[in-house]
């Protein structure tokens, strides 16, 4: 596999993580979840994936 190649899967792995994160945040926003906890786990997300670690567990 070429670095272009490995550059566009990874480019696509972390658009579908970010795509599942802001689908799962949208739906506890449309459950009225408490909005400190969704933000929260999207930090730590976020600097999971920036950081290439495993991704934290989905509180709720």
């Amino acid at each position: 596999m070429t670095d272009q190649a490995r550059r566009g899967a990874a480019l696509a792995a972390l658009q579908n993580n970010l795509r599942s994160l802001s689908d799962w945040a949208d739906d506890r926003l449309n459950e009225d979840f408490d909005r400190q906890y969704i933000a929260e786990h999207m930090t730590e997300v976020i600097d999971a994936l920036l950081s290439g670690e495993p991704m934290p567990p989905r509180p709720f």
